[in-house]
């Protein structure tokens, strides 16, 4: 929808969901493609409000994402994917 505020909220949420499916920095599920698949979803709602006003809270969330997204990818050997992600 257009409530920035409930992206971020869910964008949060997915964030969380993929560090516990599978962030190699914390225990985990070892389910790295559900986390990859949580990332890209949070990543996408963020960027939806980025699109829609720029500001630093949601650039830095934004990031957030990408390092835990780029840390999976690197602890299943796709190290390409990951320099990508920064």
């Amino acid at each position: 929808g257009e409530d920035a505020a409930l992206r971020s909220a869910l964008a949060l949420a997915y964030s969380k969901m993929g560090d516990l499916q599978g962030y190699p920095m914390r225990p985990n599920l070892n389910d790295r493609e559900g986390a990859v698949q949580s990332y890209a979803k949070a990543t996408r709602l963020l960027e939806a409000n980025l699109a829609a006003k720029e500001d630093v809270v949601t650039r830095v969330e934004w990031l957030a994402v990408q390092s835990s997204w780029a840390d999976v990818e690197v602890s299943v050997g796709r190290t390409a994917d990951a320099i990508a992600r920064h």
